[in-house]
């Protein structure tokens, strides 16, 4: 069976392909996955197994000498004194039994009163997206001068002045990642958020596992939802009225805002919803696109503190006694928070700090005890209200059960968080009502007795879900931390017990119902209620932090799998690029040399031993996996994490283990044996003068120091924020040695000279702080008659016209050093005008798009709505269509093409269908990087011309030794190029690349991507094409074009190598060797790297910045991996299906 030499290189970069797709998914696994969603939902009978309902009991004495132990055994078991008012309690014996019938039955139909009374009747919830909370204090909470955008959504600062001991402002804290999805279903479920959620549902954004929207519809109420879509998505058939509007186009700054205030003042008047959402968008899109310091910032949250006080108005009109929001709360809270240029998604302070203002249209009669109240606010007495606002801290996590509580619903089952103490006394309900049998210092005793009732179901809601979670997830919390808080559950139970005994002291009567007894309870009592609160408050933050310690736990068996398999895919890449290198094609023509060259070929890419060897492990596989799920065998844990993961992922491990042992360690036979024997009889001869000749010392050792400096700096957060700066230092310092070289050889000084300082101007012009783009301006369209043009963003004239010079002159200089290269390669005269119509067609809409938005946003003319539309819309669909169209037309072209018959025409027709493709992404990538892409995409094609010209030194065989010439010629250990010389092409093209990202205005963080970029041509959002564009902006000119640019670099030393007579032979298969050579030392530079980031990410992920910092590196670095192996693979198909000759095995 023959099998093609190119087949064979192709194979090879599809094999690493697939053991780097293979150890990132298995990574992934281990190291995203970190939380199992349970399929367990609270119903209104579970809580009387809680032991926190039953009945007073009339005692005699010598019941109140029973054995402590027996009676906290009988708390356990649900006979605690509590018992709940009004509620689902019986007065007489064998309470418990009839307890649980009564919510058995509250489950076959809606009932207002489950786990707790409800505490108001209705809620309104305003969600402002990306709501900062400098937003919402004021001013004078913050150190420094006022900020533009601080104290202007005046009416909650006013009403929390005004409205005393009904309104409250909170610092609403959220846990990263704070992107809106994750937030809601954080507020919803009432868990903590993980990187990704791994149950039933992966892949499918509905949630499934039980959370606040789904307790609220079973119990019978009804609830509406207007806004941001992102609702229908998570709960899409759980609302009774819905008007969701699209909220993916960041450039629409009105659309959801105003359709949420026409449908919610109706909704107010309407009396059939219980829970009413609204959404605004507003601000997160205006942040994202302008940034926080800009006008229309200012504009949108003067006009939602307009909405606000209509809102509040109708509510007071209609809060009287018997009114339909008598009994109604306000709130209004953000999901997160937003950077200064309205980023969101990591964990800096900005991110999660957010604000929650509360009112309550019924005013509490009592205040809290002090014990009960935060630090801040013990000092904030009436008469400094006014000057220092009482602002706490209210962790999102607690936002699930606190409303929850209030609406007397269950407790999510999932749910971590406690119920808020200050928002839950905000509900006038949760205060028993002043009469003649109620003296004025009852109903602090009352209200404690009740909140203490609601933290006990929500301390036991807790321990039910951690003892559910640990038996039923693969791995559990650990015992030692399980057993600390079930400690201090018990403890809070020994304090029931207290609070139980006093009751029995005291004489509590048989009916519950009466309280009239509750004012003689001693101070003793009233201790031992804040020890119960406490207690139980203590153990719920003990167990948030168990969860949110545990749920950034990891599976560390597969991550070990797929880390392994990554350090092993370096060992395949390492030594697939030594039988590259030791494949020679010289001038020799004897018979061993091609019995040499044709085993050496089998063993790049031996195809018949590997799938022997695959298959039979597969099948080897298949039967252990049999035996070990039949005998339940699974006692290692190792198995049993990977039996948990399914036969495939199994089967997939051992074939990518032996597959690796099959190609590391080559077949031995008779004519390998002569082959090494020969070349050890030689080696003692030609050892040191190969390393001379082949091998340029000096630039392969700064090479390794460059790359280990790289990949050793990932260890720490504080480079992976400054690796733009870092990779441009140690490109400045290569450019130094090149400068050396080239002073030493007295040839090309000033190219070195040139890439010093087009480094430094790299520098200067891609690394300065990331504004929002001046060209994004509010176009006729994102306008309405709620924003105006003196209120939008605006360029002076100066500016404009500097933006314009900077855009055209470098827009100008591509499109001549394009068009000159092209005139003077090309043979294909179709393609070369192709280029030189298509590019400079291109780059015109370019200037007309962005000189268009200059002129919007000078306001010096008065610009046609259809001109601006298509400038706007039509001008960048021009440009993708121009690009794509050439790049199939270039595609099609090589492939069919039939004329390369000889070396010299093989590396024409490679160099123009390099330059053809690279010239027809520029446009759209130049579109997409924005106003600077033209200017870095310059400095970094002059920056790569001046590369070509001094990586000539290390290729040059002038500079090798006689010896070493000789040693060539003989075809000893080199085709010509060594290895020193292409680990050293890579390490250069690969700190080019990684300029790039970052010059352009990229960083390894999701609030990072550029969103905006998706949309430039569209309004409307369709998932995969603004998907294919968010991914061409973020990797089309750090990861793309740099894959199909290093051939550049392999025809240059393929060219001056083939000069030479003795390489003028077997040209084709040459060519092919020195593309893979090129392809597998770039390869092995970036996975060294993501290795390395696979390491630092494992060795940090306890750290603070965890998700924040490094899971977002290691997901840029991973995908940014298998983008550079699927191009590389495209390439390679492309590069080698164009030459002539072939080379077949048998």
């Amino acid at each position: 069976m023959a099998v093609d030499a190119r087949c064979r290189i192709v194979g090879l970069f599809c094999y690493i392909l697939f053991l780097h797709s293979l150890a990132i998914i298995f990574f992934t696994r281990g190291f995203l996955l970190t939380r199992t969603e349970l399929p367990e939902f609270s119903t209104c009978s579970d809580v009387a197994k809680s032991g926190c309902f039953g009945k007073y009991t009339a005692l005699s004495d010598t019941a109140s000498s029973v054995n402590l132990t027996e009676k906290i055994d009988k708390i356990v078991e649900g006979e605690a004194f509590f018992s709940q008012d009004d509620g689902i309690r019986k007065a007489v014996e064998g309470g418990r039994e009839e307890n649980i019938e009564t919510n058995r039955q509250s489950d076959d139909k809606p009932s207002s009163e489950c786990w707790t009374k409800p505490a108001i009747k209705r809620v309104i919830i305003i969600v402002i997206d990306a709501l900062r909370f400098d937003f919402v204090a004021p001013s004078s909470h913050f150190p420094g001068e006022s900020q533009p955008w601080m104290d202007k959504l005046r009416v909650l600062q006013k009403l929390y002045k005004e409205e005393n001991g009904s309104a409250r402002i909170f610092k609403f804290v959220a846990d990263p990642p704070t992107t809106t999805l994750q937030r809601l279903k954080g507020l919803t479920t009432g868990g903590l958020p993980t990187f990704v959620d791994i149950g039933d549902s992966f892949g499918a954004p509905a949630i499934v596992e039980d959370n606040l929207i789904y307790q609220l519809v079973q119990s019978g109420k009804k609830v509406r939802m207007m806004g941001d879509d992102t609702w229908m998505k998570l709960f899409p058939s759980h609302f009774s009225v819905a008007h969701p509007f699209d909220s993916f186009n960041v450039k629409d700054l009105h659309t959801v805002d105003d359709g949420v205030i026409r449908e919610i003042f109706p909704a107010l008047l309407e009396p059939d919803w219980n829970v009413l959402i609204a959404h605004f968008l507003g601000v997160d899109h205006v942040g994202h696109i302008f940034g926080v310091e800009s006008p229309l910032m200012v504009e949108k949250l003067e006009q939602y503190d307009r909405v606000i006080e209509d809102i509040v108005t109708v509510l007071k009109n209609q809060s009287g006694p018997g009114g339909s929001h008598e009994d109604t709360m306000l709130l209004v809270l953000g999901d997160h928070g937003q950077t200064l240029h309205g980023d969101h998604g990591g964990g800096t302070s900005e991110e999660v700090d957010t604000a929650l203002f509360a009112l309550s249209m019924r005013e509490s009669p009592g205040r809290l005890p002090l014990d009960l109240q935060s630090s801040t606010c013990t000092i904030n007495t009436e008469s400094n209200r006014d000057q220092s606002p009482c602002i706490t801290t209210f962790p999102q996590l607690d936002f699930a059960s606190t409303m929850a509580a209030l609406l007397g619903v269950p407790f999510p089952f999932g749910s971590v968080g406690r119920v808020n103490t200050e928002l839950y006394a905000l509900a006038a309900s949760t205060w028993p009502f002043k009469s003649e049998d109620h003296p004025p210092e009852d109903p602090i005793r009352m209200w404690m007795e009740r909140y203490s009732l609601v933290l006990c179901m929500n301390s036991w809601q807790v321990k039910r879900y951690l003892d559910t979670y640990s038996t039923s997830s693969i791995r559990g919390f650990p015992t030692s931390d399980l057993a600390y808080v079930q400690s201090l559950y018990e403890k809070a139970l020994v304090n029931i017990h207290s609070l139980y005994m006093d009751h029995i002291q005291m004489g509590t009567n048989d009916s519950v119902s009466d309280r009239s007894k509750f004012k003689e309870i001693s101070d003793e009592t009233t201790i031992n209620l804040l020890d119960s609160i406490q207690d139980n408050m203590g153990y719920l933050l003990a167990a948030a932090n168990l969860a949110r310690t545990q749920w950034t736990q990891f599976e560390d068996e597969w991550m070990a799998i797929g880390l392994f398999l990554l350090i092993i895919s370096m060992v395949v890449q390492g030594v697939a690029l030594k039988r590259a290198l030791s494949l020679s094609v010289g001038s020799r023509s004897s018979e061993d040399k091609n019995s040499e060259i044709q085993s050496n070929l089998q063993e790049l890419f031996p195809v018949k031993r590997m799938v022997m060897a695959c298959g039979v492990v597969a099948a080897i596989a298949g039967v252990i996996l049999g035996f070990y799920t039949t005998t339940g065998w699974v006692e290692s844990s190792l198995f049993a994490t990977v039996i948990a993961g399914g036969q495939v992922y199994t089967t997939l491990a051992a074939v990518a283990l032996v597959s690796i042992i099959a190609y590391v360690f080559p077949a031995r036979g008779p004519r390998v044996v002569q082959s090494d024997q020969n070349i050890y009889a030689k080696g003692q001869t030609v050892c040191s003068s190969y390393r001379e000749a082949c091998i340029p010392n000096a630039k392969l050792s700064m090479a390794i120091v460059f790359v280990g400096l790289h990949a050793c700096g990932l260890l720490s957060n504080s480079y992976i924020l400054s690796e733009g700066q870092v990779v441009c230092f140690l490109l400045a310092t290569s450019g130094i040695l090149y400068l050396r070289r080239a002073i030493q050889s007295c040839c090309k000084v000033p190219q070195a000279i040139l890439l010093l300082l087009l480094n430094v101007g790299m520098a200067s012009v891609g690394l300065v702080q990331i504004f929002k783009d001046p060209a994004t301006v509010a176009s006729p369209s994102l306008k309405d008659e709620h924003s105006s043009a003196s209120n939008s963003p605006q360029l002076s004239i100066t500016d404009s016209c500097i933006a314009l010079i900077t855009t055209v002159l470098p827009l100008s200089s591509l499109v001549w050093l394009i068009t000159r290269r092209a005139r003077k390669l090309f043979t294909f005269r179709s393609l070369y005008w192709a280029i030189a119509l298509t590019i400079p067609f291109s780059y015109f809409l370019l200037i007309i798009h962005w000189f268009t938005m200059d002129i919007a946003s000078c306001l010096l003319l008065e610009i046609p709505q259809s001109f601006m539309e298509f400038s706007r819309l039509f001008c960048p669909q021009l440009v993708y269509m121009a690009s794509l169209m050439l790049v199939i037309f270039t595609i099609i072209k090589i492939a069919l093409s039939t004329r390369v018959s000889v070396l010299t025409s093989c590396r024409h027709h490679i160099v123009e269908g390099i330059v053809a493709v690279v010239a027809g992404l520029s446009g759209t990538i130049l579109l997409l990087l924005g106003r600077k892409g033209p200017m870095v995409v310059l400095l970094a094609a002059l920056e790569i011309w001046c590369l070509l010209d001094l990586q000539a030194l290390d290729f040059s065989n002038d500079n090798a030794t006689e010896t070493g010439k000789v040693l060539i010629e003989q075809g000893v250990g080199s085709n010509g190029v060594g290895l020193g010389s292409h680990f050293a092409v890579a390490v250069d093209w690969n700190l080019v690349a990684v300029q790039l990202f970052f010059c352009t205005g990229h960083r390894c963080t999701f609030d990072g991507l550029h969103f905006t970029a998706a949309f430039i041509g569209f309004d409307e959002f369709y998932f995969y094409r603004q998907g294919a564009l968010l991914a061409l902006d973020t990797f089309g000119s750090s990861h793309i074009l740099p894959v199909i640019g290093l051939s550049l670099l392999v025809t240059a030393a393929a060219a001056r190598m083939s000069s030479q007579p003795k390489f003028s032979l077997e040209g084709d298969r040459f060519f092919s060797l020195e593309v893979a050579k090129g392809y597998l030392s770039y390869g092995l530079v970036r996975t060294i790297l993501t290795t390395v980031t696979t390491i630092c990410v494992t060795l940090q992920r306890r750290h603070l910045m965890v998700w924040g910092l490094f899971a977002p590196k290691y997901v840029f670095d991973a995908i940014g991996l298998l983008v550079i192996d699927g191009f590389i693979v495209i390439t390679v198909v492309l590069y080698v299906s164009s030459f002539s000759g072939k080379l077949k095995m048998t």
